[in-house]
């Protein structure tokens, strides 16, 4: 065969080739416009992907790269469109669908509550003809801001009449009427003000928690903070449950990093001040800051509503949603002398500073309730046996130590289970109507332990107690599980309970945590509810124990 003949055919196979390429590109790329049409956006995904590779014989890279993104957009995967976006962007800057990548990446911005990120991309936008679509996008986005705060920040920054016209639409508190004025003169904006004004406007709460957004991504696995991301959750349904109840409760969340120089800057933001109670840091770090900051603008703090320690209480404007470890103790010496008649008493205590803490408190208590401490010993892992050998140690075959039927209680300081389980046991080897008397935190990272907590007289000072049977507990799951496809920790529980307790209490009167009045209890949704203390704590304080493995109220005729 002859060169030029041989260089012919070649050519021929190329071309032929090419075509069957530029063919099947053709038909990839008309499936995934169907299946876009369909609503399968996965597949439609999968067949633009194809689509996407750069090749002489493919005309449509740069849509198919669009329509990725968008199929991935309606699928829910915001990240992964922005991120398709940005690539295409960058590699192709001056296409003449530019405009058309700008408005659907700050689709996805709004759609992630990235206000300012959103309203940034839109200014991108240079065609005329986007206009409406603009003006709708930018519409739709300040509807999902609640907060005042977040709207003067987003209007300070775009000077935006759509901005303007929401946060007139919010600001309804008279303190507030001469701001919404200047905003209508300001923006010339249509707006008829309502004949009465609110006499109160929403309750903002302000959550600062570390909840580390750089770190979290969408994998169902448990996250290192997910008890912070639970106790949050719950706070923002019972946020959400208190204004289907028409209580105007506002949470804003930020995100302190477990830092205490970013905690600094927050509390620097002007949004803070008006808000109605804050919470956080959770930890020691930034404590004293938000500590100065609630004492100065006088806004209640609650720092952690999961936690007991009364140590935080030194501040005058800072609460416990949880009873502290002294009421707790106190409730349990007020339990043991309602139900006994014995005089005697026995109390260990951990190595904890709360437990000799508690020990101290629950023997002077006791004994001004004419029970008296026989025993008050500090123990450990290695000394715990003690308590077994105080408790049925004998004189000789026949007499015990202690007379039978003469104590009627052991009270165990300690969240150790070879402390409180060492007192389980030597009660039951004493075959006596004895008490033991612990914490329902026994039983919350001790599971196993339930049967045998039901073979003895074990009663749990339980803040958190709930019927889970009740209709609004079972309705709090049910919601919990269809939003979140999990069923709710104790954490999520708390952040609920909290929100919505402090929420109701607020919701009747905006200075009820600054008066530190003493008062009726509030009812909560699902527990007991909260009774302010002159220690600002809860004076609260149910009692729970096991009965055949079923956790259940302790009646006071028990």
């Amino acid at each position: 065969m002859k060169t030029g003949t041989l260089y012919a055919a070649v050519i021929i196979v190329l071309l032929f080739s090419q075509k069957g390429r530029a063919q099947n590109y053709a038909a990839l790329f008309e499936k995934g416009k169907q299946e876009l049409k369909a609503a399968n956006y996965a597949r439609a995904m999968l067949s633009f992907r194809s689509c996407m590779v750069y090749d002489k014989a493919n005309p449509y890279e740069l849509y198919a790269n669009y329509y990725y993104a968008l199929s991935a957009y309606r699928r829910g995967w915001h990240k992964i469109s922005r991120e398709t976006l940005f690539a295409l962007g960058k590699s192709h800057p001056k296409w003449n669908q530019m405009d058309e990548v700008h408005f659907l990446t700050a689709k996805n911005f709004s759609a992630e509550k990235e206000y300012f990120e959103a309203f940034k991309t839109l200014k991108k936008i240079s065609n005329p003809d986007f206009a409406s679509r603009i003006e709708a996008l930018k519409k739709s986005t300040v509807e999902k801001i609640e907060d005042a705060p977040t709207l003067e920040m987003l209007l300070e920054d775009y000077k935006d009449p759509t901005v303007a016209d929401a946060l007139v639409n919010i600001l309804n508190q008279p303190s507030q009427l001469n701001r919404r004025a200047e905003l209508v003169n300001e923006y010339r904006l249509k707006y008829a003000p309502p004949s009465a004004p609110a006499v109160s406007g929403p309750i903002y709460a302000a959550a600062l928690l570390p909840f580390l957004t750089k770190t979290l991504n969408k994998s169902p696995t448990p996250k290192k903070n997910q008890q912070i991301l639970d106790l949050y959750i719950g706070m923002r349904m019972a946020a959400d449950s208190l204004r289907q109840n028409k209580i105007d409760v506002r949470l804003l969340a930020y995100d302190t990093r477990r830092d205490s120089v970013e905690i600094n800057r927050l509390l620097a933001l002007d949004e803070l001040k008006a808000v109605s109670l804050l919470v956080g840091p959770l930890f020691k770090e930034g404590l004293h800051a938000m500590q100065r900051f609630s004492n100065s603008r006088r806004i209640p703090l609650v720092p952690n509503p999961m936690s007991a320690d009364g140590n935080v209480l030194r501040q005058p404007y800072t609460f416990l949603f949880q009873p502290s470890f002294e009421t707790k103790a106190k409730r349990s010496a007020e339990f043991l002398a309602a139900h006994t008649k014995a005089k005697y008493c026995a109390v260990y205590y951990g190595e904890a500073g709360h437990d000799s803490l508690q020990a101290r408190v629950f023997a002077a208590k006791a004994r001004e309730l004419g029970i008296k401490t026989i025993f008050k010993r500090k123990v450990n892992k290695r000394t715990s046996s003690r308590i077994l050998s105080d408790l049925t140690g004998k004189i000789d075959s026949v007499n015990f130590i202690i007379k039978r039927d003469s104590i009627g209680g052991v009270y165990v300081a300690s969240d150790d289970p070879l402390v409180f389980m060492q007192a389980v046991n030597a009660v039951e080897a004493r075959r006596e109507d004895i008490w033991v008397l612990g914490d329902e935190s026994w039983f919350n990272e001790n599971n196993n332990l339930i049967s045998k907590f039901s073979t003895t007289k074990t009663a749990f000072a339980s803040p958190n107690l709930i019927n889970i049977s009740a209709p609004k507990f079972r309705a709090f799951e049910h919601s919990f599980l269809k939003a979140h496809g999990k069923m709710p920790s104790l954490a999520s529980y708390i952040g609920f309970e909290f929100m919505y307790t402090f929420g109701s209490i607020l919701n009747q009167d905006r200075n009820f945590f600054q008066k530190q009045e003493v008062h009726q209890p509030t009812q909560g949704r699902l527990n007991d509810g909260y009774l302010m203390q002159p220690s600002r704590d809860n004076g609260l304080v149910p009692f729970g124990r096991f009965r055949n493995g079923e956790y259940e109220r302790i009646q006071n005729n028990d």
